[in-house]
């Protein structure tokens, strides 16, 4: 059915890795790109008008605009889907190790790790139902990092903040005919844990979690405006837990000694209870906190928290995803 005008509902967003920086692979054999849920998409091109005063004019009117700088950047809002996810996670952290893990037939461990050299991408979003189909490619596209909420309702999404080299609107429609499309099986905020030193706090209400790969784009002076690149910088990683004061004093004790902790969020699917979504933070520090009483009720106080590298493991945080994808590289 074609259609007028666009709708979000409509939308498809294709990604694949690129093997140039910039450069898209073709996708005319099929099953290069992949088609990913999306909740969001931000991802464009813009380049401001800029003042040019010019004195001297025979009339005193505004003169035309010059170009301003190019820039490709946004998000996008993916659910945390069991297979999806790892797409993401291939994007904000690199090439997994995987293996099977023996636990079931056909059942595999991905270990992404922070601090790996990033790859670049190719996204295309577009609206296939439209009379006159849209589409539009984002080209030499970076990831920032990665964040979520933690919370006790609805499904697990995750923010990826974006930086890309250029865009450019396809005549010719979909990059790839036939993507690749992991079943949809995403889990739930309800499945989450929060786990210190191996032990499960209690009484933790909400949290968040950040991750930066600290991106600089490179921005020289080109005749097409475009940047040379995205360089990966420092990564840091930083979230929040909120918990009611007084019934485990876990956060509070590890801030009056100042001392580190491994942290650990995890997410799980009842119906597959072999399969699970692990955030591990070897080296985490909790800063004190006040403890403000507003009103008759219980007290509710976030506590922050801040990774750092550990030496022993060889790295700030690593995520392993288990579910039944032979590899993510």
């Amino acid at each position: 059915m074609t259609k007028a005008r666009a709708s979000g509902s409509d939308a498809v967003h294709l990604l694949a890795k690129e093997t140039v920086y910039g450069t898209p692979i073709s996708g005319a054999g099929g099953g290069v790109y992949r088609r990913m849920p999306l909740r969001s998409y931000s991802l464009g091109a813009e380049q401001p008008l800029e003042d040019d005063p010019v004195w001297n004019r025979s009339r005193p009117e505004d003169s035309d605009p010059a170009q301003g700088n190019l820039t490709v950047t946004g998000d996008i809002v993916l659910p945390m889907d069991a297979r999806g996810v790892g797409m993401a996670l291939l994007m904000a952290l690199g090439p997994a190790v995987s293996a099977e893990t023996g636990v079931d037939t056909d059942v595999f461990e991905h270990v992404f790790l922070s601090g790996k050299d990033l790859l670049s991408f190719t996204h295309q979003i577009g609206h296939p139902k439209l009379s006159t189909p849209k589409w539009r490619t984002h080209l030499g596209v970076k990831a920032g990092g990665m964040q979520f909420p933690m919370q006790r309702n609805g499904r697990a999404l995750m923010t990826i903040p974006l930086i890309g080299q250029s865009e450019v609107k396809d005549a010719s429609g979909a990059r790839d005919a036939s993507p690749l499309i992991y079943d949809y099986l995403p889990f739930n905020n309800a499945s989450g844990s929060v786990k210190v030193e191996g032990a499960t706090v209690a009484n933790i209400t909400g949290g968040q979690f950040n991750f930066s790969n600290g991106l600089e784009p490179v921005e020289t002076i080109r005749a097409d405006m475009m940047i040379d690149g995205v360089d990966d910088g420092l990564r840091t990683l930083s979230g929040t837990v909120d918990l009611r004061f007084g019934a485990d004093s876990t956060f509070d004790d590890l801030a009056d000694a100042n001392t580190p902790a491994a942290l650990q969020l995890a997410f799980t699917i009842p119906s597959q209870p072999d399969w699970s979504l692990t955030f591990n933070m070897p080296r985490v520090f909790f800063p004190k906190t006040k403890k403000p009483v507003q009103g008759p009720g219980g007290i509710s106080v976030t506590a922050n928290w801040r990774a750092a590298f550990d030496q022993t493991a060889g790295h700030m945080l690593e995520v392993v995803l288990v579910n039944d994808v032979t590899s993510y590289a």
